[in-house]
């Protein structure tokens, strides 16, 4: 018996690279990921291909996918104005101090210390100069209108809305058999923005369909004469701090993000898709009780409580995902 399967596998990572993943986080994630991609992906006894999907806020649907039915883009476009500004010069401080400052990024806060004083200011001195704003598409791309936001159908009538001047990830890579594809994706992962777990849960579903908008998975019917699996490994390491405001992600209801969460999940599993979820580090009882409900079942759902765990866990659903066949 060899390791490996005689019908083909089809998975998509989900993995969640926002703020608060920056550091050890991401590099751990990096091993583990990179760590599957070989399990899953020999090339003597394989038949799985892989697609990977970061996500923050958004995600990133790739530039060449602008002019595609599925999507509606507006064009980039430029506006140029006469700005002024008037300003008070400052002319002397004093009483100078270090203060306490707070921010937070993806719900982590973080303390810092900043000098504060009291400054006298000179008299307002206005200069107006012309300013250009570029707005331009960046692969972006927001929710539809519920309930189309947790579904994946109907995009003829209702086209996945691209959204100008907004930050996501790196671009979706579509299922793949190819390592080195992979790897640079991976490898290239960096950590910025804020959490909404669902919409890289729905494009991670996108991402297995034989329809547009990602129509590379294989159709029901032949995964069904052929065996065949499809898979959504899920990884975050937090609640979600966004919510729709269709169709930008800038709310922050984390009732209604978690519903949507539930929602998708119950959506993708009554398609047949195959749920993992990894709770890396979460430290939320509301967000890990989602994820494990959202799992197939409760072997499914892994809590990564450290650094080293996520590359246990992955090596574990990598494991299940290969199985044992006769090799005459």
């Amino acid at each position: 018996a060899i390791v490996g399967r005689s019908t083909p596998v089809e998975v998509s990572l989900v993995l969640d690279v926002t703020g608060s993943m920056a550091g050890a986080k991401i590099t751990a994630l990096k091993n583990a990921a990179n760590k599957m991609v070989d399990t899953l992906l020999d090339p003597k006894t394989s038949q799985a291909r892989i697609a990977i999907v970061p996500f923050s806020d958004y995600v990133n649907v790739g530039l060449a996918n602008r002019n595609k039915p599925w999507i509606d883009v507006p064009a980039d476009y430029s506006v140029t104005a006469n700005q002024c500004t008037t300003t008070k010069p400052v002319t002397s401080k004093k009483n100078c101090r270090m203060v306490t400052k707070t921010t937070t990024n993806d719900g982590v806060v973080t303390t810092t210390q900043q000098e504060q004083c009291d400054y006298t200011y000179g008299d307002p001195v206005t200069t107006c100069a012309d300013k250009t704003t570029n707005y331009k598409w960046n692969g972006c791309v927001g929710s539809r209108a519920y309930p189309l936001n947790v579904q994946d159908t109907g995009y003829s009538l209702n086209k996945v809305p691209g959204l100008l001047n907004i930050s996501c990830p790196s671009a979706i890579t579509e299922l793949t058999n190819k390592k080195t594809n992979l790897k640079k994706q991976i490898n290239a992962l960096n950590a910025s923005g804020n959490t909404y777990i669902t919409t890289g849960l729905v494009w991670g579903w996108r991402t297995l369909s034989s329809v547009a908008p990602f129509d590379t998975g294989l159709a029901s019917a032949e995964a069904l004469q052929k065996g065949a699996s499809k898979t959504i490994l899920l990884m975050t390491d937090g609640a979600s701090v966004r919510s729709p405001k269709y169709p930008k992600h800038d709310g922050t209801s984390v009732a209604l993000a978690n519903t949507l969460l539930a929602e998708a999940c119950a959506n993708i599993k009554k398609d047949g898709v195959r749920i993992y979820t990894i709770a890396f580090a979460v430290g939320d009882a509301a967000t890990e009780n989602l994820l494990k409900s959202c799992a197939d079942s409760p072997d499914q759902y892994y809590d990564a409580g450290n650094g080293e765990a996520p590359a246990a866990a992955f090596a574990d659903v990598a494991d299940k995902l290969a199985s044992l066949y006769l090799n005459k």
